[in-house]
């Protein structure tokens, strides 16, 4: 005889599914519960934003775009927040917005707000690209800051990994500009 015969061969019968009553008061508060988890897709609404943003860009519609890259800056905080990243890890998801930012403001002309974004990106990324990096020169060239160096722009930028502050960052080049 085969095991599957043999198996056969035993009409034994499955043990009885256990049944649970949850009252209908644990119910109601399991529902509540569930009603107050945030389900929001973060990141599909951010991708979402992103796109448009690039989109609009191309479009010449220079406003549009600036909305929707903060759009999507919102919807990453969002996503930092339901996540409980840390601090680090959220100002990184957020400055990786900047050089997007940027790039908006240097087609408008405003090449000294434009450093600003760039640099904020840069002291908040964990790794910045060799790409980003390079940038910085090009952003520092248009932003015509005469007295200042590449190697100034690099100190301020890695004094600002410590403790990213956008606002710093303006005041520090708006200092630059006082100086030229």
């Amino acid at each position: 005889m085969g095991l599957f015969d043999f198996l056969r061969s035993k009409k034994a019968t499955p043990p009885p599914i256990p049944t649970i009553t949850v009252p209908e008061s644990s119910f109601d508060d399991v529902m509540a519960a569930l009603d107050r988890i945030d389900t929001t897709d973060y990141l599909g609404k951010a991708a979402v934003a992103g796109d448009k943003a690039k989109k609009a860009l191309q479009a010449g519609d220079f406003d549009k775009a600036w909305k929707l890259y903060h759009e999507q800056k919102q919807h990453y905080a969002g996503h930092a927040k339901r996540s409980e990243f840390t601090p680090a890890q959220a100002l990184a998801l957020d400055g990786s917005v900047g050089e997007s930012l940027a790039n908006v403001l240097r087609l408008e002309g405003k090449h000294e707000e434009a450093l600003a974004h760039l640099i904020y990106c840069l002291a908040t990324a964990s790794r910045p690209s060799k790409s980003q990096e390079k940038k910085l020169g090009a952003y520092l060239n248009r932003a015509k800051l005469e007295s200042v160096t590449i190697g100034d722009i690099l100190e301020l930028t890695n004094r600002m990994r410590k403790r990213p502050d956008f606002r710093a960052i303006q005041i520090a080049i708006a200092n630059w500009q006082r100086s030229a």
